[in-house]
């Protein structure tokens, strides 16, 4: 145990993922650092829907990277942001309060972004490319209406 102290590398205790989520959520967000409802609502449903399914019965010591990574994979583009909260806050609480001896969800927080960053570029050139095209054929439409209006002018 002294050597596991040394590396920082002990657990005080094992707590299974829904105990500490259930505590971390209603004792600490809640009565600690006040969350709004709206925010309560939010943080509860990604963690019932997303988080529990994937690491429900495992202690928070054993959960990886990996695991974060297939929750976040598996949320829509709008939960991603407060699922980062959700994931940031309960770890580095869990890593305080020596319940985990690595915080996971630093890294896959990273990797997240960063695919979500290599994707939005990604799409990027398609849109403007798409939206060009749009203009263009607008463009060319209403000049063609423009002269066929002048022709008859004249």
């Amino acid at each position: 145990i002294i050597g596991q102290l040394a590396r920082k590398e002990y657990i005080a205790s094992q707590i299974l993922a829904e105990n500490f989520y259930d505590y971390w959520l209603n004792e600490h967000m809640v009565k600690v650092r006040k969350i709004k409802y709206g925010t309560f609502v939010c943080y509860r449903n990604i963690i019932q829907n997303y988080i529990l399914p994937i690491i429900k019965g495992r202690t928070m010591d054993v959960v990886t990277n990996d695991d974060l990574l297939k929750i976040l994979d598996s949320m829509t583009p709008g939960l991603l942001s407060p699922a980062y909260g959700v994931f940031g806050s309960s770890f580095k609480y869990a890593k305080k309060h020596v319940l985990i001896n690595k915080n996971p969800a630093t890294s896959a927080i990273s990797i997240k972004r960063k695919q979500v960053s290599k994707k939005k570029r990604m799409k990027e050139p398609q849109l403007r490319m798409h939206k060009m095209a749009a203009v263009i054929k607008t463009k060319k439409e209403n000049t063609h209406l423009h002269q066929s209006r002048q022709a008859k002018c004249f």
